[in-house]
């Protein structure tokens, strides 16, 4: 397997694609607030010819010659709006790269200058080296109100693309030897919500059964990664792959040297987000890893290309130690699973299944990995999911009974009942209803840009004095937002649209599986009746608004959308 096949020209122009796409995506969110309001920011300002996205565009055939989407092409693939300008924008590029009119196109030039030198860099140059990104603080959603933020890492256009074919040449190489317990940035079809649909099925054969279940989160996992652990890590793989014949390119094995070599967490993110502080949020911070895990060369950056297939290589050491060999009988009947940090064990047996739990312990001491202190369950009541449990040593899984006895257990975003039920796992319930309420937020902050707070208070009103500012009436906007809502759930459905219909991009694709099960329906309804319950607020926060509508067709009593517009219509 060659890595030059991943730097073809076809293969460059399809990733240069995507992230025009995406930048049409984002303007294209931009121009929602704009339409409603001139406070809002206009799309496309503040983009600068030499940052990431004023290149990619100036490679880029201009908006106006991509061809319209098929309508019905677009129905029959269900193609989502990014991946429908993805195809229109490559079609352009081959349009005029088989045109000899079009060949002294500005941006075709750049784009194939542009092309050569990707390659020369990749394949050829070796003084290339992968610079130290921009870090970039996110506040964790945190219940406590806490200023702790994660350090996320973008890197320069041509780093992000030499590094991201980089990281699918070694994945298509490595992700063969990785065992099936893996369900992270895996291929063929492994997921979250197969580890979900794997585990129903696992409690399914030992319905009328007790089972006793271990889990464990490490602590701060991507930056207290050891290099030299990733290093041996990589070798180990490596070796497996040259077992099997295969060979693995020079080139690509400096690559993944120079991105480890780009980054470390106490010399490169804390640095940069403490300055980031200091000008945005001086309470801000990032967490703190262990005093005796601050060697230089520590973390690996979130947000890299590279990094997931890090993860995969290191913890596929804690998988093979789980899934031993020589403890036949224990995997016999153990169900083991593993997304990214965070791993679960279910064993009818407490013995078999605190021993492999005892493993998996062992085997993150080598890999020089903290862990959350793991907890013993002496009582389930309301406390125990605000408490601090991301690690548990073996606990009940049955129907409530005793104290220590859980009936829910909480995995990749859901938790499963004893006897099958499953439902959203809260934190991720309360970020789907913090999201409606942002958006709203969002637009009434256009329409009263004096308003500091927006409350949910009967009989509260701003003043608008003056709405000079707004170019829309009150019916249209009740009418985008609620149509926004409506894509941001459940997709761009339409009356006629089938339970199969394909609507990533958005919150139900998220929770697939609870088309397939039985489900907590009350959840579902929630989140409808929070997305009705916004309307009626920014209804009532706009009704004194007198802009005249600018449409002939606007409806001025929006009608209830049932299914499939519902989330409780999606499953």
């Amino acid at each position: 397997m060659s890595l030059e096949t991943y730097f073809t020209d076809s293969q460059i122009i399809k990733l240069l694609c995507n992230y025009r796409a995406e930048i049409a995506k984002k303007r294209h969110d931009q121009q929602f607030l704009y339409n409603i309001s001139t406070s809002a920011k206009k799309p496309g300002d503040g983009e600068k010819p030499d940052d990431d996205d004023g290149r990619i565009c100036s490679l880029m055939p201009p908006r106006k010659q991509w061809p319209r989407p098929n309508y019905h092409e677009r129905k029959k693939y269900h193609h989502h709006s990014v991946q429908t300008n993805a195809i229109a924008i490559k079609q352009t590029i081959y349009q005029r790269l088989n045109s000899p009119k079009h060949q002294q196109e500005p941006w075709l030039i750049k784009l194939k200058k542009f092309i050569k030198e990707i390659q020369d860099l990749a394949l050829n140059d070796p003084s290339y080296k992968i610079n130290e990104p921009d870090i970039i603080p996110i506040k964790k959603d945190l219940k406590n109100h806490s200023q702790e933020y994660r350090a996320i890492a973008n890197y320069g256009l041509i780093d992000r693309i030499i590094s991201g074919q980089c990281a699918k040449y070694l994945i298509d190489i490595f992700d063969k030897g990785f065992i099936q317990n893996s369900y992270a940035f895996r291929k063929n079809q492994l997921n979250h919500h197969q580890a979900i649909i794997d585990l129903i099925e696992y409690r399914k054969k030992y319905s009328n059964k007790i089972l006793w279940v271990a889990e464990c989160d490490i602590k701060g996992f991507f930056d207290c990664v050891h290099h030299e652990q990733a290093h041996q890590a990589f070798n180990e793989a490596q070796k497996r792959a040259e077992s099997n014949g295969i060979v693995i390119d020079r080139r690509a094995i400096e690559i993944f040297e120079l991105y480890l070599q780009s980054y470390s967490f106490t010399q490169v993110a804390i640095p940069q987000a403490d300055k980031w502080f200091q000008e945005n949020n001086p309470q801000g911070y990032l967490k703190e890893i262990d005093q005796d895990l601050k060697p230089e060369f520590i973390g690996i950056p979130q947000g890299g290309a590279l990094s997931c297939l890090i993860a995969n290589l290191m913890l596929d050491h804690a998988d093979r130690k789980v899934i031993s060999h020589e403890v036949e009988k224990e995997k016999e009947n153990l169900f083991y699973a593993r997304y990214c940090d965070d791993m679960i064990l279910v064993h009818p047996e407490q013995e078999i299944c605190t021993n492999a739990f005892n493993r998996y312990i062992e085997a993150l001491k080598y890999l020089k990995l903290p862990i959350h202190e793991p907890q013993q369950v002496t009582t389930y009541n309301r406390e125990y999911w605000k408490g601090n449990f991301k690690s548990k040593f073996p606990y009940c899984w049955a129907d409530k009974q005793e104290d220590a006895v859980v009936p829910w257990v909480a995995f990749v975003g859901y938790q499963v009942r004893y006897d099958g039920l499953i439902r959203i796992r809260p934190s991720s319930f309360a970020k789907e209803i913090k999201k409606q309420v942002e958006e709203t937020d969002k637009v009434l902050r256009l329409v009263h840009p004096k308003d500091k707070k927006y409350s949910n208070k009967k009989n509260t009103t701003a003043s608008n004095a003056s709405n000079n500012h707004v170019r829309k009436s009150k019916h249209q906007i009740r009418y985008r937002l609620h149509k926004r809502l409506i894509y941001m759930s459940v997709g761009r459905v339409t009356i006629n649209s089938q339970k199969n219909i394909d609507s990533r991009f958005c919150w139900s694709s998220g929770f697939q599986v609870l088309k397939d099960y039985p489900c907590v329906k009350s959840q579902l309804k929630h989140l409808d009746r929070n997305r009705e319950k916004q309307l009626r607020r920014i209804s009532r926060r706009i009704q004194t608004l007198d802009v005249p509508s600018d449409s002939h067709n606007c409806k001025q009593n929006i009608q209830y959308f049932g299914k499939p517009f519902s989330y409780d219509g999606q499953f």
